[in-house]
């Protein structure tokens, strides 16, 4: 399955929206003075922030694009399906709930916290945790890897597992570049 780094990356800086805006909260001052470490995580977690609205931004565009242009559309039948979306509480465990916890009012604290964050979303990238996306949850879609005529694609769908399964038959749309597909549902509804 081809899905390129920009791509994973702007996918999972959605995904983190949510734990960065929940970093400002905990970590907001007040005030903003360069170079104060005690503001660092402060710093980095506006910085986090303001790459994951931008992230967000630019993954909305691409499935809007993707669906308004109907690149790629066409009748795809899924032979087989897995939802990606079934490790979101061990996703918040394991990752998200140590990073809310650390505070540091010191450089070495700031630059542990950023290596922890460099460190996860690699692991979010070379992995399939780039699929567990809050963000995306939130606004009803769910991640599939799915086959199609011996092709491996990601399907972003709001349909459920159940509702694929009863009808594999969907029109699709694709990511330009990328083997994505999006979901606009039943083929005879076309």
């Amino acid at each position: 399955m081809k899905i390129y780094y920009a791509w994973s990356f702007f996918l999972i800086m959605t995904a983190y929206l949510p734990l960065f805006l929940i970093l400002v909260l905990l970590n907001w001052s007040g005030s903003l003075r360069l170079f104060n470490p005690s503001q660092l995580m402060e710093w980095i977690s506006m910085l986090g922030l303001l790459v994951s609205v931008i992230s967000a931004i630019i993954v909305n565009l691409l499935v809007a694009t993707a669906v308004k242009e109907e690149h790629g559309a066409g009748s795809r039948v899924i032979r087989s399906i897995t939802a990606r979306d079934k490790d979101v509480v061990g996703y918040l465990v394991s990752y998200i709930i140590p990073l809310v916890t650390i505070r540091s009012t010191t450089w070495l604290g700031a630059c542990a916290f950023i290596l922890i964050i460099i460190l996860v979303i690699w692991l979010s990238l070379e992995t399939d945790m780039r699929y567990i996306n809050p963000v995306m949850f939130a606004r009803g879609f769910h991640f599939y890897n799915v086959k199609s005529n011996q092709t491996e694609w990601l399907l972003i769908s709001h349909a459920k597992t159940s509702v694929i399964k009863e009808h594999p038959e969907r029109w699709c749309v694709r990511i330009s570049g990328h083997d994505v597909l999006i979901d606009r549902g039943l083929q005879n509804a076309k």
